[in-house]
């Protein structure tokens, strides 16, 4: 019988059980992974899970990156990739600080090959621009009852990237103005201790270490600066 590789994300009610099966935070994401390997003759296995209430870095999610890595690194021994399932990228999302969202996407993106959910049923690199703008800015809202995919008709996926499509523009925009926001704050902070100094030299220095657009990569030069721009427009 095939085995279902599982990781569960428990972020609220008691933090310790034995096993993660009886935690309350586990139930809802328990029952759609066990439909899924009904559905498909297979055995769950929860291979990790991890406790976050708030996730602020990749620390608060050990378990999941170390399952992550062990695929990829099999992956490339073996040459027989396997997936790691959740039930909901957004449940991640959903739970992480605003701060830190732009880098989890970025990092989950380097696994993609080696995690899918239950929802999407694809991999993080293959979403639309609307789903991934939905999912990565937390306002893809929980599924009260999760749906199998063979169960959605075509009216349901349309009015699902309809959904997408009228939310995006507003989610970039904010994602954008985070972004540039925290750019410049850093920027004006540099220039107080060292003035003089350069926008291209602030961005080469250990101030602007860890800064990342709205797409989760380093501003360049022309970026950044357009960026702030824009924000300084912005406020007239």
């Amino acid at each position: 019988m095939p085995f279902l590789p599982g990781y569960i994300l428990v972020s609220h009610g008691p933090r310790y059980g034995s096993p993660v099966e009886e935690l309350p935070g586990a139930q809802t994401q328990l029952l759609a992974l066990q439909e899924q390997a009904a559905r498909g003759d297979a055995q769950l296995h929860i291979m990790g899970h991890d406790y976050a209430r708030k996730i602020r870095s990749r620390d608060d999610l050990p378990n999941l990156f170390r399952l992550l890595k062990d695929y990829r690194l099999n992956a490339e021994k073996t040459g027989l990739p396997a997936r790691l399932t959740i039930d909901d990228y957004a449940r991640l999302f959903r739970a992480a600080d605003e701060a830190f969202r732009p880098e989890l996407w970025g990092a989950l993106l380097e696994y993609s090959d080696y995690i899918r959910d239950l929802r999407q049923r694809r991999p993080l690199n293959d979403l639309s621009q609307e789903m991934s703008m939905l999912i990565r800015n937390a306002l893809l809202t929980p599924l009260k009852k999760r749906t199998p995919s063979r169960d959605r008709s075509d009216e349901q996926r349309a009015a699902q990237t309809a959904k997408a499509r009228q939310m995006s523009a507003k989610a970039r925009s904010t994602s954008a103005r985070q972004a540039a926001t925290a750019l410049q704050q850093a920027y004006s902070k540099h220039i107080a201790n060292t003035p003089g100094t350069s926008f291209r030299e602030f961005l080469q220095s250990a101030g602007a270490e860890g800064l990342k657009n709205s797409q989760g990569k380093p501003w360049t030069y022309r970026t950044g600066l357009r960026a702030i721009r824009e924000l300084k427009s912005e406020k007239g």
